[in-house]
């Protein structure tokens, strides 16, 4: 893990991040490797994904060969994603500004085929409208007890821009009708979508139990569009 701060960017105080390297990183000096971006919820920073249990599980996963080696990076977007200086949002801060300095930094496959972004919560409903906006970045995205709304014209984007979409929510989650509908509407378009809901609520310890499962979807995005 390397926590990395910028000198500065639009976002101010925030914007800095989490990277996790894999084991490998450091001794296979000739590789290039896909990154997942991962967003946290409402309230939470760059620290969140280590609380629910990623470094643990990705070391697992890539350790054990369930999931080829990846980059993580997992940004402070505070407490509620504010636009930053000059009124730029953080979805161009990610995509302009954070983008280009991971891909600068490290030994990553910059191109859309091995990125992805993904998140918790308020963070999951970002991604998706950030992979809505821009298709040409990521080749897929990940909503994991997502805050989604106005789900008719963000379904629209994500099947016209092509990206392979995770939905995931608890039954006994409050947000679960908004990843429901949106699945619905991204299966009426011939989205590629696939949408689970098992038992669980909008809790910590439900991410945790279903991280495997989100590193098998973006290690699987990577490998179909590599």
């Amino acid at each position: 893990m390397e926590h990395v701060t910028f000198d500065d960017s639009s976002q101010g105080a925030f914007g800095d991040y989490q990277v996790y390297l894999l084991p490998c990183y450091a001794t296979d000096t000739a590789s290039r490797y896909p990154v997942v971006y991962l967003l946290h919820g409402s309230g939470h920073d760059d620290a969140y994904w280590l609380a629910v249990g990623i470094v643990g599980a990705a070391d697992e996963a890539i350790e054990q060969g369930k999931v080829s080696p990846m980059i993580v990076v997992m940004p402070d977007g505070g407490v509620t994603f504010s636009p930053g200086r000059d009124g730029v949002t953080f979805t161009t801060f990610l995509t302009d500004e954070l983008v280009p300095r991971v891909d600068g930094s490290f030994r990553t496959i910059a191109e859309r085929s091995g990125r992805a972004v993904g998140g918790i919560s308020l963070g999951g409903g970002l991604a998706l409208s950030i992979a809505a906006k821009r298709p040409t970045l990521f080749t897929a995205v990940g909503g994991h007890s997502p805050a989604v709304f106005d789900t008719a014209p963000l379904a629209a984007k994500l099947k016209a821009g092509g990206e392979r979409v995770w939905l995931d929510v608890g039954a006994g989650d409050s947000l679960r009708n908004g990843s429901v509908v949106l699945d619905k509407e991204l299966r009426a378009l011939g989205g590629d979508v696939r949408f689970e809901m098992p038992e669980g609520k909008h809790v910590e310890s439900y991410w945790s139990a279903h991280l495997m499962e989100y590193l098998d979807f973006y290690d699987q995005s990577f490998r179909a569009r590599g």
